[in-house]
């Protein structure tokens, strides 16, 4: 599948957790639960009951005290008890919770686009070139150099050298196996962030969520 695909059947897959009938209500926000219709309040139980599935932290505050706190579903009956007293401050998408979740679930997608999209790691020969000419020059300079430029001088000049070793080093040192794994798990939770970003962007649209 192609990036599109994977962004759809992500989407599709988590639509599909919400009721047809009711995903297409909003709860309304800062107004006493009690106030809330029957339909209404289903679809915020129905929440509590997937919110981790979906991705969602649902927000109330407490009139009287004006706590504000996260709540789960063996808080409904609590809060519907006294439900005057309780209104919704704000339904936002986890997107850490959707990333990882992204990341683990769809593990085969984004490896494959992860295939798809990666870049291999190249060697700049210019560069390298570059280096290579400036550390010999550097070791030249080192073993020949004249006590009258000084050791500031001296110390300019290994300091050049080193940062050009250094460059060889770490410029070689990506190309081995284990580096390029780790590249690879980077990249690939990159593109599970993008798509938990789009996922986001679906919630939030859909959903009505805050932002």
């Amino acid at each position: 599948m192609n990036e599109a695909q994977i962004i759809k059947k992500i989407e599709l897959d988590y639509l599909a957790q919400f009721s047809a009938d009711l995903i297409n209500l909003t709860i309304p926000r800062h107004i006493p639960l009690n106030q809330l219709n029957h339909a209404q309040m289903n679809y915020l139980e129905e929440l509590l009951n997937i919110e981790n599935n979906v991705h969602l932290d649902i927000f109330v505050k407490n009139i009287n005290t004006k706590e504000i706190f996260e709540i789960e579903i063996q808080d409904f009956e609590k809060i519907t008890r006294s439900a005057s007293n309780y209104i919704i401050e704000n339904i936002k998408f986890n997107l850490a919770s959707a990333i990882i979740f992204i990341g683990v679930y769809y593990q085969e997608d984004i490896e494959h686009l992860a295939k798809d999209k990666a870049s291999p790691a190249k060697i700049n020969t210019l560069y390298i070139c570059i280096a290579v000419i400036t550390m010999i020059f550097s070791i030249y300079l080192i073993f020949n150099i004249n006590d009258q430029y000084g050791k500031i001088f001296e110390f300019i000049v290994f300091s050049v050298g080193f940062l050009a070793i250094a460059y060889i080093y770490e410029t070689f040192k990506s190309l081995l196996p284990k580096r390029k794994k780790l590249r690879e798990k980077e990249h690939q939770y990159l593109i599970a962030e993008y798509l938990g970003l789009h996922l986001e962007q679906t919630a939030v649209n859909i959903l009505k969520l805050d932002i």
